[in-house]
């Protein structure tokens, strides 16, 4: 029974996938047998602890990749290392420079990646909804929670001002880009933020900055996680 049951879970190790609730229930029963075995089977018990250990803790790979910042962060001296383009990166720096930006941090997995202008300087900054919910919907997108390219016609939303057809193809990715190509009337907008006339661009064919689509953002997360935004916000980013 013993060897039936390592050779189950070395099925789970090649495939490397969580336990769930079951498999740790499983793995705590897996442990008693084993502790039972060890006054007349040590060999084959210290083999199936081996097993265990390499069943329950995560693989190596997500060690490597995971850097939890702690009073200072630290940064790579190899944007390569991360997936970047230093030469891109450089290019982004000139555009920054040029439009007059402030502060910029870049991090990647933990990492500062780079960062440009006085990052020590507290600002005052308005509309950051917008960037800290992306943020949010990365990490749910990461964990496979939320499918950017679901629609709003396939996730049940409307508005009291029901929605066209072609509004209602308009994805997630569209919302978070600010391109759903919906114009609704939204609060706290006017000037120069003026909604263009109503059906006058298709979704994801036209950037134009509004609150409706961020609003509609907060309901969908909600929707798909089954987490309250602010506590989830609180939680993973503030």
């Amino acid at each position: 029974m013993i060897f039936e049951d390592m050779k189950r879970f070395s099925i789970c190790i090649k495939e490397i996938r969580p336990m769930s609730k079951s498999g740790v229930k499983e793995s705590l029963s897996f442990l008693l047998r084993i502790l039972k075995l060890l006054r007349f089977r040590h060999k084959a018990a210290v083999l199936a602890a081996v097993m265990l250990g390499m069943i329950l803790l995560p693989p190596l790979h997500s060690f490597a990749r995971q850097q939890y910042p702690g009073e200072h962060w630290k940064k790579t001296s190899r944007p390569e290392a991360l997936g970047w383009s230093s030469e891109k990166l450089q290019l982004a720096k000139e555009q920054f420079e040029k439009i007059g930006s402030a502060a910029v941090v870049i991090v990647v997995d933990g990492l500062i990646l780079d960062e440009w202008g006085d990052t020590s300087r507290r600002f005052r900054a308005h509309s950051m909804r917008k960037s800290l919910l992306n943020a949010i919907f990365g990490i749910h997108v990461h964990e496979g929670h939320i499918d950017l390219e679901a629609t709003l016609e396939e996730l049940g939303i409307d508005d009291n001002e029901p929605l066209t057809a072609s509004e209602k193809q308009a994805t997630i990715r569209h919302l978070l880009k600010g391109r759903s190509g919906i114009y609704l009337p939204a609060l706290y907008l006017g000037g120069s933020f003026d909604n263009p006339a109503r059906g006058s661009h298709l979704p994801g064919t036209f950037f134009h900055y509004n609150n409706w689509d961020f609003n509609v953002l907060g309901t969908i997360f909600e929707q798909e996680t089954g987490t309250k935004l602010f506590e989830e916000f609180k939680r993973r980013i503030a």
